[in-house]
């Protein structure tokens, strides 16, 4: 193995790999959350499905958990779909720690939002390891 190369153990979870998942998951979000809230200011306390933006912000809110499951797979290497479900799962932690020690319960359509999440950062750690290897000339 060369020097510069990380070793890699099967069933061995990668933290700095979830870490930088969920910070980008995070990242994207809160992008995510300002453009919407140029729309529709009410987007910033609640996601609600009564109009398009709402629904089109929860789409992709849980996309963005995805992407940072994806981004978590890749950095991984292995264990692909854990680490990617991983990111979801430190979302749902997270999302009850505000929730009990916030000034205002989080409600309750953002936390099975967060749920489907993990499922969706799940498929994007799967889909990390469908990238083809670069050939060596």
């Amino acid at each position: 193995m060369g020097a510069g190369r990380m070793n890699v153990i099967p069933g061995r979870i990668m933290w700095f790999a979830i870490a930088i998942g969920l910070i980008a998951d995070n990242l994207i979000s809160l992008i995510i959350t300002a453009i919407s809230q140029q729309y529709d200011p009410e987007l910033g306390q609640k996601i609600t499905f009564a109009t398009g933006a709402g629904a089109l912000v929860a789409v992709l809110l849980v996309v963005s958990t995805g992407f940072g499951g994806w981004l978590a797979g890749r950095l991984a290497k292995t264990e692909h779909v854990l680490h990617g479900a991983l990111v979801g799962g430190l979302g749902i932690i997270i999302l009850l720690f505000t929730s009990f020690f916030g000034a205002e319960p989080v409600p309750l359509i953002n936390t099975l939002l967060q749920c489907v999440a993990v499922v969706v950062g799940g498929l994007g750690g799967w889909l990390s390891q469908w990238i083809p290897k670069q050939t060596q000339p």
